[in-house]
């Protein structure tokens, strides 16, 4: 929301410290924004979120996800009573500290709500968040225009203490790992039970959270699969982030600030909520059929992020088009998130999802901010403010990604498949140590 905040623009409104966040705020220039909109929050996300995992590992993960909610609400209403740069500041970088801890618990949660063949759906609904908020982020130069942004941003915090309360009552935590493999050996102990020494014995002791951080990162490294969608998804953030931080420079060019401000909520919202409910949907109903389903999804979004991310940055017809060609992006390119969690969620041990999944937010967030910061300075020193110089760069910024991050998505299919059909082995394998021991006991009654 800082964005609308900051390049609010309305006929008799340019010059009021009401509508105008920058006028507010003494000392608030462009180059103190972009470190305010992006490395000020993301920074702090980014390397909380690597921490983060571990807890919701070993806590409440509905108190964790409810709580952060409140808290980082609080920093909406903080910043409406900001003052100055510092205070602003503290805000932002408060935010980042609370998000950080909603990720890791809201998607463990989802790979223990939902069976494997209904995650990518789950998954994908819960990505629609990341949509809805930035197509309501949009929708606020409205009533920052009706309010003024303090009012705004005192409101937003309102709904979001509220919401987070309802998510403290309602939610549920879910058993941990209930539908997770479990290895032959385990399973031949509860059968057979021949053991029962071993099985009177205390349990191990627990692992320290710092241990299990340290195995966690460890096994979403190690493991193949979601090291190469780790790669991908770092490719994808840095298109993404180009998209998020500089279209609206690429489109001011157009001089139609309200329509586009309107347009980019409808893509976000409409483009975003299609393609991420099509991805869930067609990977979940086509898995047993094709164990690359996921993969596929995936590495088809980002290969045709390539033309799409061309015809945006490089044609420069009219507006309608440039808008169309967005519309198309997060039509047709962005529900690959969802199938990429439901990979991490399948392979990874039940103990390090939290961590896995903090460890793949703070890699993408790293790559976005690098993009965001490194665009910022090549923009600069080309003195790219002309719509064809501009294009082409943020052309390069997204094309190139999305077919890095086709390749990594093929090769991260490649090993998905390889754990399937071993999870597949041993779920036989279970079921032929099960039926023996039935057998060997219904002769030992008779």
């Amino acid at each position: 929301m800082i964005g609308p905040a900051y390049y609010f623009s309305a006929d008799g409104k340019d010059d009021d410290p009401k509508y105008e966040i920058s006028l507010a705020i003494p000392d608030f220039t462009d180059a103190k924004y972009g470190l305010l909109a992006g490395p000020t929050f993301t920074l702090v996300y980014a390397t909380l979120i690597l921490f983060t995992g571990t807890l919701s590992d070993n806590y409440s993960r509905r108190f964790i996800f409810s709580i952060s909610a409140i808290l980082w609400s609080f920093t909406s209403i903080g910043t409406a009573f900001s003052h100055s740069l510092v205070f602003l500041s503290l805000n932002r970088m408060l935010l980042g500290v609370f998000e950080a801890f909603a990720p890791p618990a809201a998607y463990s949660m989802i790979a223990d709500y939902f069976p494997p063949e209904k995650r990518t759906t789950a998954n994908a609904v819960l990505s629609l968040g990341i949509f809805v908020g930035a197509g309501l982020a949009s929708i606020t130069t409205i009533m920052i225009g009706w309010l003024g942004w303090r009012d705004t941003y005192f409101i937003v915090g309102c709904f979001g203490i509220v919401f987070g309360i309802i998510a403290m009552i309602f939610v549920k935590d879910p058993v941990r790992g209930r539908f997770d493999p479990k290895k032959v050996e385990e399973i031949k102990v509860l059968v057979t039970d021949e053991d029962e020494e071993q099985l009177d014995q205390p349990p191990p002791p627990k692992e320290s959270l710092f241990k299990k951080y340290i195995n966690g990162l460890g096994a979403l490294i190690r493991n193949d699969c979601t090291f190469w969608i780790l790669m991908g998804g770092m490719c994808r953030f840095w298109q993404g982030y180009t998209i998020s931080y500089f279209c609206i420079k690429y489109f001011a060019i157009y001089k139609k600030p309200a329509e586009y401000g309107i347009a980019n909520a409808l893509c976000v919202l409409i483009g975003g909520f299609i393609s991420n409910m099509f991805a869930g949907y067609i990977s979940d109903k086509y898995e047993k059929v094709n164990y690359r389903t996921k993969s596929w999804v995936a590495v088809g979004m980002s290969a045709i992020g390539v033309p799409v991310s061309l015809a945006l940055f490089l044609v420069n017809a009219s507006f309608g088009f440039s808008i169309t060609m967005l519309f198309l992006d997060y039509l047709l390119c962005e529900g690959w998130i969802s199938p990429s969690y439901a990979m991490i969620q399948a392979v990874i041990d039940v103990k390090y999802k939290g961590v896995a999944i903090g460890v793949f937010s703070f890699g993408t967030t790293i790559s976005g901010t690098l993009a965001a910061v490194i665009l910022g300075l090549v923009i600069t020193a080309e003195d790219a403010e002309e719509q064809q110089g501009l294009g082409e760069i943020l052309a390069i910024s997204t094309a190139i990604p999305c077919f890095l991050a086709s390749l990594c998505f093929y090769r991260a299919g490649t090993f998905y498949v390889e754990f399937k059909k071993s999870f597949e082995e041993e779920k036989v394998k279970a079921m032929s140590i099960a039926v023996s021991h039935h057998v060997e006991l219904r002769s030992e009654s008779i």
